[in-house]
């Protein structure tokens, strides 16, 4: 997972933003109101979404699988195909399969058999096991494609030397030699001939990088930057964005953050979002790079743009009153509340604040205290969490009866949705 050290960057960030107003440090917790709590766990989804708008392309196929599935989330079929397309053409043969057999079997009432064939083909023709098992079932059922056993034969037969599990090779074996039951010896020969004359296709660069970047989550530094050094030259921006990561996280041996400002710089001059918002970190850190909170928002604002949410966490701090923007509640509001809606946690503890005061929005204890209780739950760092709960304690000894049932339910119903760059 790409971006793995982005919280504790950003807590330094937080510290470094001291002079905006103070996280709730100086508010003494009144006595508590007993809440049933939510009963969410969606840290590690929010984790994975934060990395998946970064960049990584393996968290972008779990999450579409995560939408897809309802497994921790609200299933939503739409969100999960575009996160999932995302990935796939990214060259991902995880999404790819996926995607695949999502329409293949009708998930979600999905059903498109020329997506499957494309999908599927893309990832058998580069030599996933599942893909290349799935696309023969396509032939040997005739579904979206003339039945043709001797392809059915090809693929399964292809999908069982690609296989390593050993219950998928078996499961794959078994059909093989029942499409193996329906040719002639002829066309057992021709099928034959055409396992043993087939290349898979050459790895892309995308699929290269993905690679690369396996070996970097794997620890494997030494061959991530041989994998992924003469991409990032050659201006793949999500490599050269990975070369920022190694050298910025990548330890003692490769750790510079000069150097991982020029790769950020390059992958952000391309669009690259995780980039935007890391090669803003560095300058409000002055690490690597002269400190400068103007370029920090500036690259902050790209990256917001493009719906990373930590980043529209840091806009709407600039403009709230830390050097870097003109100071605007109004504009730090908006800013908060996207980031809110994707659980970032430091966002929707700042907007309960802006609620509570009235400042840059109308002041609603309502919504003031549902964005405190979501803080305590989705921040991780117990000092700020604490705070959020001495916020959303303050706020709760305001509200009448008929107030909380209303902010109860909109707690109850709350449920990250998280913007696709």
């Amino acid at each position: 997972m790409i971006g793995k050290s982005l919280w504790a960057l950003a807590a330094i960030g937080l510290g470094l933003l001291s002079d905006v107003p103070a996280l709730a440090q100086d508010i003494a917790p009144p006595p508590p109101i007993m809440v049933p709590p939510v009963g969410r766990s969606m840290g590690s989804i929010v984790h994975l979404a934060v990395s998946a708008q970064e960049g990584d392309i393996s968290d972008q196929s779990q999450l579409g699988e995560i939408y897809l599935s309802g497994r921790g989330i609200a299933r939503d079929s739409a969100t999960g195909l575009k996160w999932l397309q995302k990935a796939a053409s990214q060259g991902s043969a995880v999404a790819q399969v996926q995607l695949g057999v999502t329409y293949l079997f009708d998930q979600g009432g999905l059903r498109d058999y020329a997506q499957a064939e494309r999908w599927l083909r893309e990832a058998a023709n580069h030599g996933d096991g599942t893909g290349q098992y799935f696309l023969g079932r396509m032939y040997d059922e005739g579904l979206g494609v003339a039945a043709d056993y001797v392809q059915a034969y090809k693929w399964m037969a292809l999908a069982v030397l690609s296989h390593d599990g050993l219950s998928e090779a078996n499961q794959y074996l078994r059909h093989r030699n029942q499409v193996e039951a329906k040719l002639t010896p002829a066309q057992l020969l021709d099928a034959k001939k055409l396992v043993a004359a087939w290349k898979a296709a050459p790895a892309t660069p995308d699929q290269l990088v993905i690679t690369g970047e396996a070996a970097y989550d794997a620890g494997d530094t030494a061959t991530a930057l041989k994998i992924l050094t003469p991409l990032a030259t050659d201006g793949h921006p999500l490599a050269q964005y990975l070369m920022g990561q190694i050298y910025q996280f990548g330890g003692d041996a490769t750790k510079d953050d000069a150097v991982a400002a020029d790769w950020y710089r390059k992958a952000a001059a391309q669009g690259q979002p995780g980039a935007q918002l890391f090669l803003g970190m560095l300058y409000i850190l002055g690490s690597g790079v002269p400190q400068d909170d103007i370029r920090a928002t500036g690259w902050f604002r790209k990256s917001a743009e493009q719906g990373v949410g930590m980043a529209q966490f840091m806009l709407g701090m600039a403009y709230l009153g830390s050097s870097g923007a003109p100071h605007d509640d109004a504009m730090a509001a908006v800013w908060f509340e996207r980031a809110a809606r994707q659980g970032d946690g430091d966002a929707q503890y700042q907007l309960a604040k802006l609620y509570a005061e009235g400042r840059g929005v109308a002041q609603d204890n309502i919504q003031a205290y549902k964005w405190a209780y979501l803080a305590r739950d989705y921040i991780e760092d117990s000092q700020r969490r604490n705070a959020a709960a001495h916020e959303m304690s303050a706020i709760g000894a305001q509200l009448l009866s008929s107030e909380y049932v209303e902010a109860d339910r909109l707690i109850k119903a709350f449920q990250p949705v998280f913007e696709i760059p």
